[in-house]
């Protein structure tokens, strides 16, 4: 069976199977090489991805996908078989590519729909062009193996040279670094008068250029009336440096009161442009024209504050980045790491402390029932199974008890509003359904409307055989306030 599921997997992943192969690409300045050892692609057997001798990448299958991974193990994206064609995403799950399948080829194209590419096969391999018709590599298999575009992709943009920069995400109004000026979105440079600033420590290491700021900032914490110098850059900017150097008012010793990220792409910036966008920095830096930054005036006030009650969390006023742009007004903060929460972890913490609040209940109906459950309605008509309003949600055991992930508990999820059943009455017993070859020969992982298709069709031929008849019943019952047991029948 494992082994069938296996091969389904594969053949909707390539147009031929994938035995053992190496392929050699060469494009946008890079080349790599996929190797596919030990027979087909499978479980464990992963297409491994080198250039210049270093593993830079790998290809998994899971599931009817393989998904792409950088060397640090990071998922890069993933391709897919969709009707005739392949789709590649991103790591985002956003469309990166696709390869179709014409006449004895197959054709590339970006994410946008242009042509890149195509592989044809020539004796007993297969080559690889570019969009200008031009050979860019080969594989020793005529299985056609798809070239890994989300990975290719990435590891083009990541031998573009580049650097980190570091970009205040937020600070705190009513503390010094506000008072002083600083604003989120702003660059940092350096202090009057210290002959350090962070031209001396750009690194395109993330680590490396973390630890060489983090040590100077910490530095300066403790040492009263600094005045630090930042880059401001306007609003809309995009890798041109259109802004001013700014001079901030003196600091008193001790916490600032603001954050900052180092990182090769931001707001205003992309991991592409990031050194000439450095270097444009730099030279309006060293003009020596600074401007004196204003001090962050706000009304608490003015800004409303959100009325809901998030647990685990409280809000401050704050400059933050919003889309980009540095907004004040009131933002959730998580207690644990003090981290800015957006509307998502909002969302996602309001649900999970109103799931907390759900009721827990106990359904029992009939030996092997379906069981249902609807947020549209509290009753219905006719068979759960075909009313759209509820969602089967699964199925009582030998006993008549309904078990959630082992549980005789139930969380009623948000909104909830009715159950249902639906069962196949008869002198069969469950104990003799579950003995049946054709439900213990079932994968411990099958999915549970599949395994009640089943026992469903073994209990109808378990009572022929006896010579009876199941009888099919089924009903509704509104959820009631209060109420933790429900017996469906």
């Amino acid at each position: 069976m494992k082994k069938i599921l296996l091969s389904l997997a594969l053949i909707l992943l390539f147009a031929s199977p994938s035995l053992a192969w190496t392929m050699n690409i060469k494009t946008g300045g890079i080349s790599y090489q996929g190797e596919l050892r030990g027979g087909e692609l499978s479980y464990g057997n992963d297409i491994t991805y080198t250039s210049g001798g270093k593993r830079v990448g790998s290809g998994s299958l899971l599931g009817n996908e393989i998904v792409f991974r950088n060397a640090s193990g990071q998922t890069v994206g993933s391709v897919s078989r969709l009707g005739n064609d392949w789709q590649f995403r991103d790591t985002a799950g956003r469309p990166a590519g696709s390869a179709s399948p014409l006449g004895n080829g197959i054709t590339y194209r970006d994410a946008k729909g242009t042509i890149i590419g195509e592989s044809f096969p020539f004796g007993s391999g297969t080559g690889y062009k570019n969009s200008r018709g031009e050979i860019i590599g080969e594989a020793d298999t005529a299985s056609m193996p798809l070239r890994p575009l989300p990975l290719e992709n990435w590891l083009i943009e990541a031998a573009i040279p580049s650097v980190c920069l570091t970009f205040v995400t937020d600070t705190l109004l009513g503390k010094p670094a506000a008072a002083a000026g600083l604003r989120a979105g702003d660059f940092l440079i350096g202090w009057e008068g210290s002959d350090w600033t962070v031209f001396d420590a750009l690194s395109a290491d993330h680590k490396i250029m973390n630890a060489r700021v983090g040590a100077e900032v910490q530095k300066m914490r403790d040492l009263p009336d600094r005045i630090m110098l930042v880059y401001r850059p306007v609003q809309g900017e995009n890798g041109m440096a259109k802004g001013k150097i700014m001079r901030l008012r003196p600091m008193p010793a001790g916490i600032k009161g603001y954050r900052y990220m180092i990182a090769d792409s931001g707001p205003t910036f992309l991991r592409r442009n990031s050194v000439n966008y450095s270097e444009q920095i730099k030279k309006l830096y060293l003009n020596g024209s600074f401007e004196q930054a204003p001090a962050l005036n706000f009304d608490p006030s003015a800004y409303k504050k959100d009325a809901r009650t998030v647990p685990g969390a409280h809000q401050e006023l704050r400059d933050c980045l919003v889309n980009g742009v540095p907004t004040m007004g009131w933002f959730w903060v998580r207690d644990k790491d003090g981290a800015i929460m957006n509307s998502r972890d909002i969302s996602a913490a309001l649900e999970r402390a109103a799931m907390a609040r759900q009721p827990r209940v106990t359904i029992t109906s009939y030996p092997g029932a379906k069981i249902f459950i609807s947020t549209r309605a509290s009753r219905g008509e006719g068979d759960p199974v075909l009313n759209s309003a509820f969602k089967f949600i699964g199925q009582a055991d030998e006993k008549g008890v309904f078990r959630w992930s082992g549980s005789e508990i139930y969380v009623l999820p948000l909104g909830a509003k009715g159950l249902a059943f639906s069962a196949e009455v008869s002198d069969v017993t469950m104990e003799q359904i579950e003995s049946h070859p054709m439900i213990m020969s079932l994968p411990p992982n099958t999915h549970p409307s599949v395994r009640s298709a089943m026992i469903a069709q073994v209990r109808s031929m378990l009572a022929v055989a006896s010579g009876g008849k199941p009888e099919t019943k089924y009903g509704y019952a509104p959820i009631e306030e209060g109420r933790t047991a429900y017996m469906l029948k």
